[in-house]
């Protein structure tokens, strides 16, 4: 997934100061380490109308105890990299589950995506009053991954939207990869999907899922788990959702397509601009066709047809 955060009972914290030029790149190499559960963006005025990544701070890790390890191998992947050359780590500790849950509530507020989707953390949701046509995703991360408010959530969200414009969602099932915290299935859900499978490889993701369909009113619709894409039935769907980052999506890929339905759609999101011509050339390669791109700040989403 992308650069937002996630925890589970006691996980270590790693702040590393780095360069705004290369902390896309060390966040997608910091992805790929074993006993990295997910990385934050922080910013020195995250308050601001519009934040950049010029307003980076500091890029926290979030790691499981079970890796004691992680901090000896982050400082070698700083070391082994002469473009890192510029970043250190500059603190760590631990959080508590429960710290956890009050690290959210510090600074996450209702985020409104488009004209029609509005996520709203379940803790404000009885204070928030919703326009007439506005759809309200009630949501509590927990100690899984996502609030929606990262960019590349943001676009996934806005790309299945505009699907829902396009086709009736009644008829159609989708696919989401790594749901997280279930907010892209929520929001397909709500936007007339009655036939939804999520998977994520993290449990703590599959039970906020499932927390969070039963508060939105959309278990009936869900069905979230842990089994493994290659494990997953064969089952081909009309729209597949993955928003993850582009070594992921290529290392994937094969398995998603066998459940691609013929005139299926595939969402892909978590990329960064010198990920597009890989990604893109992948899927022309496998027969897909009127690829667009969407842009929000740093990161794009791909829209691609079969």
């Amino acid at each position: 997934m992308p650069l937002e955060a996630s925890a589970s009972p006691d996980t270590i914290t790693i702040d590393i100061d780095c360069p705004p030029a290369v902390a896309e790149y060390l966040g997608q190499l910091l992805w790929g380490i074993e006993g990295v559960q997910s990385v934050e963006e922080r910013y020195s005025n995250p308050n601001a109308a519009e934040v950049t990544l010029d307003d980076l701070d500091v890029l926290r890790v979030f790691a499981s105890t079970n890796s004691p390890e992680i901090i000896e191998t982050l400082h070698l992947l700083l070391a082994s990299d002469t473009a890192l050359n510029n970043c250190r780590i500059t603190a760590q500790a631990t959080l508590k589950e429960e710290d956890w849950a009050e690290h959210w509530k510090q600074y996450w507020h209702a985020t409104r995506i488009s004209k029609r989707l509005t996520i709203c953390p379940s803790w404000e949701r009885t204070d928030y009053v919703a326009a007439p046509e506005e759809i309200v995703i009630e949501l509590d991360p927990g100690s899984a991954f996502g609030t929606g408010a990262h960019p590349t959530t943001c676009l996934t969200l806005k790309a299945i939207e505009q699907l829902a414009l396009e086709v009736d969602f009644t008829q159609l099932s989708i696919l989401d990869i790594g749901t997280g915290s279930g907010v892209l299935a929520i929001a397909a859900s709500k936007l007339g999907c009655q036939n939804i499978t999520a998977i994520d490889i993290c449990p703590h993701s599959i039970e906020a899922t499932k927390a969070n369909a039963t508060i939105n009113l959309a278990e009936r619709f869900i069905t979230a788990s842990t089994t493994p894409l290659a494990e997953l039935c064969q089952t081909q769907h009309n729209i597949i959702l993955a928003n993850i980052i582009a070594p992921v999506i290529l290392s994937l890929l094969p398995d998603i397509l066998i459940r691609l339905a013929p005139d299926g759609v595939l969402v892909l999101s978590g990329l960064i601009q010198k990920n597009l011509p890989e990604i893109e050339e992948a899927l022309t390669r496998n027969g897909l066709s009127n690829i667009q791109q969407q842009q929000e700040g740093d990161w794009y989403v791909i829209i691609a047809r079969r």
